[in-house]
């Protein structure tokens, strides 16, 4: 039996916690180009097992499935539907995937993502292509250096395809570079943030698997949207090296995935100890030697699962259509969970949880680490073109709904030395989030409803 997200085709239950879309059929559904990469091959929604079962096969080559993804992304992302969900493409994707089957036709071996092209959220560091955090200000940057988890994905055998657009600085879904993101499944739609372009893009197959960062939500948020997998791994799990820091304390890098499986094999990849970022030594020698060891059909027997009904906004409308619509596919999830054997704590109440919330610096009650953390990593890049967090704030390139977020992230004292520019002439983009039409994106059944459905993730299973 296949279960699906929200009616999708998809083999598995995700609830990232506080998101939830339903949308009924994606906005593409054909491959774009005019030569198959194989006969028996459609990389339409194709997972990491069926890639390298073509290819042991004979069926499919690492050339061609790089051609073929490229493909999707000139045909879909600035033309067809526009989604809008890549910044750069890696020039040397092909000449990587050429050197990748000749290592295969030598060897016979695989590496254990071999030839997976991963689309990579453009926060975080490559030396080959630029790394824009979603800004004009940084549009044609190139840091020195790669990210941590840039190196792990490369020395497990994958392809970084692409960069994807992301809000900016991450946040939102809008950003100066590029304008706004469109939900694959239908562009009119939210497609949340501030991962955005991955999660866009992973939908589209536009790339196999993605990276994104989460500090609040830009996982589960996009992964929801997309009705993908996001993982969002605790902090000290995956190095932060070669990031732009958003809220160091809660800043973490995770996967956005097809399936459960995919991303447990991309999360075997990048995990583990780096001496570049010392929160991860709190993992040393306490990460299993796998992940996907996990996945068994059973494996939710005996696990004990809280499901929070509790809203997380103060604005948020229960009486509404949408939510009730989330609410009962929340309920369904939930008879799924305990159908696998799960014992389900439902509800499970959290005193004062607004109040708690705000604590966390989960709201704008965080105005203790951003501006230092960002001053720090900016002294890092003598090249980047800005060199502090206040000459990013106050920058006439920034998309002003941004610019107000970043205040906030500034303790009071300080903001008064803070001043936006007189005028934001330029792109259409400073306006902030937009459709094609001039309009705001709807946010009909998006991740501001927050009906909150805790920790629930089930296991592909295949019957």
């Amino acid at each position: 039996m296949s279960v699906g997200f929200c009616g999708v085709r998809h083999r598995l239950i995700a609830l990232p916690v506080a998101f939830g879309i339903c949308l009924s059929s994606p906005a593409i559904s054909q491959p774009a180009s005019s030569s198959a990469p194989a006969a028996d091959f459609d990389v339409v929604e194709a997972t990491i097992d069926g890639i390298h079962a073509a290819m042991r096969s004979g069926g499919l080559s690492c050339t061609k499935l790089v051609q073929a993804y490229l493909d999707r992304i000139a045909a879909y992302d600035q033309a067809g539907p526009k989604l809008n969900a890549v910044q750069n493409v890696n020039p040397h994707a092909l000449k990587q995937a050429a050197d990748l089957d000749a290592k295969f036709k030598a060897s016979g071996e695989m590496a254990p993502l071999h030839c997976v092209p991963v689309l990579l959220k453009d926060q975080i560091e490559t030396d080959f292509m630029p790394t824009t955090y979603g800004s004009a200000m940084f549009k044609t940057f190139v840091p020195k250096r790669n990210a941590t988890v840039v190196e792990r994905l490369q020395r497990a055998g994958a392809i970084i395809l692409a960069k994807t657009n992301m809000g900016e600085f991450a946040a939102g879904g809008a950003g100066s570079a590029f304008g706004d993101c469109h939900n694959a499944y239908d562009s009119a739609y939210f497609a949340s943030g501030s991962s955005c372009g991955t999660g866009i893009g992973v939908a589209a197959s536009f790339g196999a698997v993605g990276i994104g960062e989460d500090t609040g939500g830009s996982v589960r948020g996009p992964a929801a949207h997309g009705s993908l997998v996001g993982l969002r791994p605790t902090t000290p799990l995956v190095s932060r090296f070669g990031m732009m820091p958003a809220s160091p304390s809660r800043d973490t890098i995770g996967p956005i995935a097809r399936t459960v499986k995919d991303a447990a094999l991309v999360l075997e990849a990048i995990a583990g100890y780096d001496p570049k970022d010392p929160l991860t030594a709190a993992s040393y020698r306490r990460t299993p030697e796998s992940y996907t060891a996990f996945l068994q059909p059973n494996g939710l027997r005996g696990m004990r699962l809280g499901v929070i009904r509790q809203s997380m906004d103060k604005e948020t409308d229960t009486n509404a259509a949408h939510y009730k619509e989330v609410r009962a596919m929340i309920d369904r999830v939930v008879g799924v969970l305990r159908m696998r054997g799960a014992e389900v704590i439902d509800p499970m109440e959290i005193p004062d949880l607004l109040r708690l919330l705000d604590g966390s610096g989960l709201t704008r009650t965080n105005i203790y680490e951003t501006e230092q953390a960002i001053d720090a990593y900016l002294g890092q890049h003598p090249d980047a073109p800005v060199h502090t967090f206040k000459a990013m704030v106050t920058s006439p390139l920034l998309i002003e709904p941004r610019r107000q977020a970043l205040i906030y992230g500034v303790a009071p004292a300080d903001r008064a030395g803070i001043r936006a520019p007189a005028s934001n002439a330029g792109s259409a983009a400073h306006a902030g989030p937009q459709s094609d039409g001039g309009q705001p994106p709807r946010r009909f059944r998006l991740c501001d409803l927050r009906p909150c459905a805790g920790a629930l993730a089930a296991l592909d299973h295949r019957q």
